[in-house]
């Protein structure tokens, strides 16, 4: 159960109630403070923008939306809550994923995603970027 508080939710990825995702998607508080000109960047849909030096295998498509995230415990150093944390997700492609988190991730990291439509997705940090004190970019591979 990824929260008790939040019924229907497997953290196996094959159930999540789409009534429970709504409701714990609007009690959950936005901690991230995102730079205005971030947002303009992200706004919109399509695909994003490549450039040479950019090595990727897969198009990547702008798609801002809310998602909720729960740590899973990965590393024995770095302590992480058991709570539910409300998430942006920028980008999305066939292979990974792009969020905005109010808090740190580290590479090799393990997180439940759960998003409207797809449930819940067990993803691995690849890379997080420091935009300021309570937001971090960070690439995911799903």
């Amino acid at each position: 159960m990824l929260d008790s508080t939040h019924e229907s939710v497997d953290t196996a990825g094959e159930t999540a109630n789409e009534d429970a995702f709504h409701r714990a998607l609007n009690t959950l508080p936005l901690e991230i403070a995102v730079p205005r000109k971030m947002i303009e960047v992200y706004q919109g849909t399509g695909p994003t923008l490549t450039s040479m030096a950019e090595q990727r295998r897969f198009v990547r498509f702008r798609y801002l939306t809310k998602a909720i995230l729960r740590y899973k415990q990965s590393f024995p150093s770095i302590p992480r809550s058991d709570s539910l944390r409300l998430v942006l997700v920028t980008d999305v492609s066939k292979t990974g994923i792009g969020i905005l988190n109010s808090e740190q991730l580290f590479p090799s990291e393990r997180v439940n995603l759960w998003t409207s439509g797809k449930g819940i997705l067990q993803i691995t940090v690849a890379r997080c970027r420091k935009v300021n004190d309570r937001c971090f970019e960070i690439g995911a591979i799903i």
